[in-house]
């Protein structure tokens, strides 16, 4: 039985990219993931004001869109002078829960997948990190070593962004085991035709009919996890939105 949004976590997106412009990879990742959940459930932190200022209109309903990491609001001793409103709920909302044991952070590293009854855990979920880079740099390590973190994976495989909400969204509102998540493994995509429709890559279910692009070499194979498009209780990803109420419990 999907679980309402009272008990339904907010989802942390730390952001860690260099680049970031309109149409590009990580911007369409972040559109998407307003298809899966309202914005009400979302926060960007860490995210330069340059990075910010080409984000959609629709952000603006985030909880939270912050050049602070979201390290910088966890702990006892934080400067709440340099705080804007909006950073200030933020920090009162996570000193509210129990900060070691509530926020989670997905990290391919970590050595716990996540589960369904991690709903009754975590009042946030944290995922970030730089996507597709090889060997990877484990650019997350700052996160999963802080005392405050809980870590859990989705597996061993590299995800975008908006494929491990998803997937996270679809294993905690669901109650659906990650294992049996209908996903296609080792996908390659030579970088070149990334830049095609998406109806081209038939594994990407997270978003309807952007154009993606990128900045690797046209000879660039991309290995990647991700979901299909129908998910066991689950008909369409994209009717999950509708379904959590925006209103922050």
């Amino acid at each position: 039985m999907p679980h309402t949004a009272h008990n339904f976590p907010y989802f942390v997106i730390e952001h860690n990219e260099t680049e970031f412009s309109k149409g590009g990879w990580c911007y369409l990742e972040y559109v998407n993931i307003l298809q899966i959940l309202t914005p009400v459930r979302v926060l960007i932190t860490n995210m330069p004001l340059e990075h910010q200022g080409q984000l959609p209109k629709e952000f603006r309903q985030c909880m939270c869109v912050t050049q602070h990491s979201i390290l910088d609001f966890l702990g006892p001793t934080v400067e709440l002078g340099r705080f804007s409103t909006q950073e200030t709920l933020l920090y009162s909302a996570l000193q509210a829960v129990e900060t070691t044991q509530a926020v989670c952070f997905l990290d391919e590293v970590g050595t716990q997948v996540l589960t369904p009854q991690d709903i009754a855990n975590f009042t946030f979920i944290i995922v970030g990190g730089i996507l597709g880079d090889h060997p990877p740099k484990d650019v997350g390590k700052y996160i999963r070593e802080s005392p405050y973190i809980t870590v859990r994976n989705l597996g061993s495989y590299q995800m975008s962004t908006d494929t491990a909400v998803l997937a996270c969204a679809t294993v905690l509102r669901y109650q659906t085991p990650f294992h049996l998540l209908r996903t296609v493994d080792n996908y390659e995509a030579f970088a070149a035709d990334v830049t095609a429709d998406d109806g081209t890559i038939p594994c990407l279910c997270t978003s309807q009919s952007n154009t993606r692009t990128n900045s690797y070499a046209e000879s660039t194979v991309i290995r990647m996890r991700y979901l299909t498009l129908h998910q066991p209780k689950l008909a369409d990803p994209i009717t999950l939105r509708g379904e959590l109420s925006p209103t922050i419990a």
